[in-house]
Parts: C-alpha cells; sequence; structure tokens
C-alpha cells in the first residue's frame, strides 16, 4: 500500500465532491483491500494530522476534501523528509513546525478593501430572529479562511480555524436592530 497520505490525497482528489469520513475509509478499503479493515483508526489518525497541516480540510463540518496548496504541502513536507505525524505532533505539543513556518501568509486586504467589506455587512439585512442573510454574507466571506463552518440548532455560524494548542474564542452579534 503506498504511503497513507498520498493515497487519501489521491481519493479525495479523484472524488467529485466532498466526502463523509465513512466514504473515504470505505473508499481507502475497496482499493487496498480487506486487509484495510484492521487499519481503519490509523487512518484516521493520518488525516487528523493532515488537517492539522493543511494538506486536507474539511470546509463543511464532516465532510472531507483537499485543502487549497494541500498537494503542494505534502510535496514539501516529503521533499524535506518530514513524517506528516511527527509534524502533527510537534504542532499538538505546542512546537514550532518546519512545514507550518514553509506555508505562505495568506494575503492581507487592504484598507480600502475592509473598508469595503464593512460597508457590504452593515448594509445586509438581518435584524434579531432573520439573521439567515448576514449569516449567509459572514459565511462566504470566512468560509475560504476557516477548516470548517457549521450552524448550530440556535442559528449561530460557527467557524474553526486549525485543532491542537491554544484555544480562543472569538464571539460578535451578527444581528442588527431592526426598525
Amino acid at each position: 500500500m503506498p504511503p497513507w497520505e498520498e493515497s487519501i490525497c489521491q481519493i479525495l482528489r479523484e472524488a467529485s465532491e466532498l466526502m463523509t469520513r465513512k466514504q473515504l475509509l470505505d473508499a481507502m478499503e475497496a482499493r487496498y483491500g480487506e486487509g484495510f479493515v484492521a487499519k481503519r483508526m490509523q487512518c484516521g489518525f493520518v488525516m487528523a494530522a493532515m488537517k492539522n497541516l493543511g494538506i486536507i480540510s474539511n470546509p463543511r463540518r464532516n465532510r472531507w476534501g483537499p485543502a487549497p496548496g494541500g498537494e503542494a504541502q505534502l510535496a514539501r513536507a516529503r521533499e524535506l523528509g518530514l513524517s506528516v505525524w511527527d509534524e502533527h505532533m510537534r504542532v499538538r505539543r505546542g512546537e514550532s513546525s518546519v512545514l507550518l513556518e514553509s506555508q505562505p501568509i495568506r494575503e492581507k486586504r487592504g484598507e480600502n478593501d475592509m473598508l469595503e467589506l464593512t460597508k457590504s455587512l452593515v448594509e445586509t439585512w438581518g435584524p434579531p430572529g432573520y439573521e439567515h442573510r448576514i449569516r449567509e454574507r459572514i459565511r462566504d466571506e470566512v468560509s475560504a479562511l476557516a477548516d470548517e463552518t457549521w450552524v448550530d440548532g440556535l442559528g449561530n455560524l460557527i467557524c474553526r480555524v486549525g485543532s491542537g494548542g491554544k484555544k480562543v474564542l472569538i464571539a460578535a452579534h451578527m444581528d442588527e436592530i431592526g426598525l
């Protein structure tokens, strides 16, 4: 069986849509036979490590796909002779990771872009109890930055970035006074 990381990336790349964890594991089992059944848990650990390092992502809750730039990130790990699992554990322990330090920094917004974004958000309709429009507008804006976004039963938009290490919660209201 080829290395776990390449196998997972190949299956996700070949899929026409995002896959659930079970679909991905079933596809791995179909490709590598019954001997894979005993290794499902290990595959799950490798998936967590790959997500933590930005190789695969979970853009919608419980749906997996290749992360933007993930193939290059995996190639860089191989080029540097790094174990994805060891890098993942370094990040979990709060240590620096050679692989994550090599990732390009997301382009910062210019002052005019921030002004336009603020204007767009303020002008989007969303009084209390009817936040669906502003929630979708915010979700569109942050989905490329978050590893995972979902809406809970109360209508809150929850975005998760990264895993492991320290946890920080940033909370804000998205509704507005409705007159």
